[in-house]
This record gives structure tokens, sequence and C-alpha cells, in this order.
């Protein structure tokens, strides 16, 4: 709702935005040609990182089946091994990407929050 109705749009510093929305402020202003579309891709970012907190965001980076069997070793004690059925995989680089995209998105709810009036 606040994204939908704000009534204002802080200052975002040109290190925090992503690369399309860099501008150059003019001489006598205080803000750039980016000056909204920042603000609203900041709160984007926010949104999208509380969001995925509350889904479960992993599953998307998963893939096939968990097949395990236990193995008994010649000491006697057992451990975990994959069956024959096991297809499970993980895309660590895209849970990377997307675990560091909710962390910014976190990192500038703190930067920002006071820019979150109503």
């Amino acid at each position: 709702q606040l994204r939908d109705q704000k009534h204002g749009n802080p200052i975002v510093d040109m290190e925090d935005r992503p690369e399309h929305l860099i501008g150059t402020v003019p001489k006598g202003y205080d803000v750039d040609e980016f000056h909204e579309e920042a603000w609203d891709w900041v709160m984007g970012e926010m949104l999208f990182a509380f969001t995925s907190k509350r889904d479960d965001w992993q599953e998307q980076f998963q893939s096939g089946e968990v097949d395990r069997v236990f193995i008994e070793r010649e000491d006697g004690l057992v451990e975990w091994a994959h069956g024959p059925k096991h297809t499970f995989e993980i895309d660590w680089e895209g849970h990377k990407a997307y675990q560091e995209r909710i962390s910014n998105g976190f990192r500038l709810f703190g930067k920002y929050y006071e820019g979150l009036w109503d």
C-alpha cells in the first residue's frame, strides 16, 4: 500500500542503485532524472526481500528426487548414502544470487527505513 500511495521519494544514493538508474544531478538541483524510479526500485527490492523470506523461495533452485539408503560400515556404524534413484540437485549459483538479492533488500530497508513515510 505504501508503494502505491506514497507521498514523496527520498533520495537514493547512487551506490545503492542498479546501473540503469544511475543519473546525473544538474547544477542547482538535489535530485537526478531517475529520482522517482530509484525509490520505486528500492521499495521493490525491500518487498522482494520480505516476500521471499515469507515464501519458500529455495525450492525453485532444487530439482530431482531424494533417495537415501543406510549403509552399514565395517566398524558396525551406519551412514547415509545416495540410493540408486537419487537425482536431487541444487542450483547453487542461482541460490546464491537470489540470497544476495534478499540480503540487499534487507540492507536497503535498514538504510532507508526513515524514508518509508506515509
